[in-house]
């Protein structure tokens, strides 16, 4: 062998060794950082197990804000009322039945106008008011109807029983709470000549015009601890406050008033000059508009001494 692959040969030797202790080198520090890598994914595995536990607790808190939340809306503009989600109710109907209401779970809160056209196109109120005999049909009947029509149609509805604070007998309603306006009572008792007299006495024009006389029963109840109970006809521009009601009765004191004015005028005269019909009539013809404002004229009932609402 030459001295050239002699050299060689040795500096091939040297160039593996080199290599295998380079390698060894690396191998050393790898070992390491598979280590480091491992903890790390640990720790990674640790704070995502905390994340994840955490997300727990926050949908369990979220859901009991909701659910307080949901509370919370049900008590919302009840102003002292007792309000109950799936209580048991104990009323008696007319012929000593007792209530059943019939609840649709994905019943929804209407707006203001699809309460209205709802109230409109039900007929519960249409069914007369009989107080005695075996086809006896009362205040808890009416309202009976009315929730589970409600209900049926998609729209939650409530139970309501109303206790006075001179009378044990109490009175049935209903309320549905609006997404826009927020909680209304509804009262649908329908025509009673005997027990309720809830219309003032009719009042006689010229003409024989007879005013206050609704045109339906469809009723908004105005109800507040403390204070008489009261009634609006449906689809007057009043609001649905028990303020709108006390501004109700100012008007109907101011009718009342003019009213009796017009009256005095022309009691007892069978004949008037020309000039003086036609003042009488411009009267007869503003208390007409005035009396279609007021809707139906309802008589306050007694002081509101609890309410009670079943959702």
């Amino acid at each position: 062998m030459s001295k050239g692959w002699k050299w060689l040969a040795i500096i091939s030797v040297i160039c593996c060794v080199i290599l295998i202790g380079l390698l060894l080198n690396t191998s050393s520090k790898v070992t390491p950082i598979n280590n480091e890598l491992k903890d790390v994914q640990s720790q990674l595995t640790l704070v995502q197990q905390e994340l994840d536990k955490t997300s727990g607790t926050l949908n369990t808190t979220q859901t009991a804000l909701s659910d307080a939340q949901s509370q919370l809306d049900l008590y919302k503009d009840t102003f002292g009322a007792i309000v109950k989600k799936g209580a048991q109710l104990d009323a008696i109907k007319g012929n000593e039945g007792e209530v059943h209401l019939i609840q649709n779970a994905n019943a929804i809160n209407p707006t203001w106008k699809q309460l209205e056209n709802f109230l409109s196109d039900d007929g519960t109120d249409s069914h007369p008011y009989i107080l005695y005999g075996s086809d006896s049909y009362i205040c808890t009947d009416f309202a009976e109807q009315l929730y589970n029509n409600a209900e049926t149609k998609g729209i939650r509805a409530a139970f309501v029983v109303v206790w006075y604070e001179n009378d044990p007998i109490g009175h049935a309603i209903n309320a549905f709470r609006t997404t826009d306006r927020g909680l209304v009572y509804v009262d649908d008792t329908g025509k009673d000549e005997t027990v309720y007299p809830f219309i003032i006495p009719y009042f006689t024009l010229p003409f024989s015009t007879r005013l206050g006389i609704p045109n339906n029963y469809d009723k908004i109840a105005y109800i507040q601890i403390g204070k008489s109970y009261g009634l609006m006809s449906l689809g007057t521009n009043y609001g649905i406050t028990y303020n709108d009601y006390l501004q109700w009765q100012r008007d109907k004191q101011d009718f009342d008033n003019e009213l009796d004015a017009y009256n005095k005028k022309v009691h007892n005269r069978i004949f008037v000059p020309e000039g003086e019909y036609e003042a009488l009539q411009l009267e007869s013809n503003k208390l007409d508009s005035l009396a279609a404002k007021l809707g139906g004229f309802w008589e306050s009932g007694e002081n509101v001494k609890s309410i009670e609402i079943y959702w």
